[in-house]
């Protein structure tokens, strides 16, 4: 009987004990954002085949592109992104032409591991 009050005790309280505590502070790693300027993008269709690309990219979190100011944004995942020229000839095999990529100053222009740039090189080479 007394193991069986004890059981109980230890199952009422036990679940007090994880409510009391904290939890840890995640780390938040940053996440980039670029903008791309891109000639050539006058129907859905170039819009969409571009964003077909971008999207093969396993950097990319998410493009959103607004037509009437020829832009496309990105927001790359944590702590990843790609460099100037991969996005250049990313916009290039879909048959269009960068005017300009903004990115913001805190952002370095390519923090992508050096191997997974290569390789990503290497996969948008014919």
């Amino acid at each position: 009987m007394q193991k069986f009050l004890f059981c109980v005790l230890i199952l009422t309280f036990f679940p007090v004990f994880l409510w009391g505590q904290e939890a840890l502070p995640e780390k938040v790693l940053p996440t980039y954002h670029v903008q791309i300027f891109v000639k050539g993008m006058v129907c859905s269709f170039c819009a969409r085949g571009l964003e077909k690309k971008i999207k093969e990219q396993k950097s990319v979190a998410s493009i959103k592109i607004r037509m009437k100011e020829k832009l496309v944004e990105l927001v790359f995942k944590p702590n990843l992104t790609l460099s100037d020229k991969t996005l250049r000839k990313i916009v290039e095999d879909a048959g269009l032409r960068v005017d300009k990529i903004v990115r913001p100053k805190d952002m370095p222009t390519t923090n992508t591991p050096k191997i997974q740039e290569k390789q990503q090189d290497r996969a948008l080479t014919p």
